[in-house]
């Protein structure tokens, strides 16, 4: 197995259009979520992170920032490759790389992803975000 995890802010490459696929395939089809607020203009003013497992990208992140936070608004792994750590290696990899920013980093997530959350430093807040119909929850990285 040979895993890379590579992060880019270019929309003109290959791997931009490979986050776009990832990203439709699991927010989209699987999750359900309308595609017209999937896909909310955002990307231009983003950073991005691709985890290939073995020539497949099969997890992916995007995160915005601004003065003093980082906001990770979009997470997934493909369904297929759920639960064999590819969403720990890559959300790792990306805390471990944000951190020297100093900025607070939060993220984006349903109720039932909490506790994985959980596991890496995030805390509850009670700030709620909408995306269409769906009610997430905004999560903290607490300060070490």
């Amino acid at each position: 197995m040979f895993i890379e995890i590579e992060g880019f802010s270019d929309l003109n490459n290959d791997k931009y259009q490979a986050f776009l696929d990832l990203r439709s395939k699991i927010y989209v089809e699987d999750l359900k979520y309308n595609k017209f607020h999937e896909f909310d203009g955002k990307d231009s003013k983003s950073n991005f992170y691709l985890l290939n497992n073995s020539g497949k990208y099969v997890a992916f992140l995007r995160y915005t920032s601004d003065k003093n936070n980082i906001l990770i608004d979009r997470f997934g792994v493909e369904n297929n490759f759920r639960r064999q750590a590819f969403g720990s290696l890559l959300l790792r990899y990306v805390i471990k790389d944000l951190l020297p920013s100093k900025k607070n980093i939060q993220i984006i997530s349903s109720e039932n992803k909490i506790g994985f959350f959980k596991i890496f430093g995030f805390q509850k807040t009670l700030q709620q975000i909408k995306i269409g119909e769906k009610e997430l929850l905004l999560l903290e990285l607490k300060k070490q």
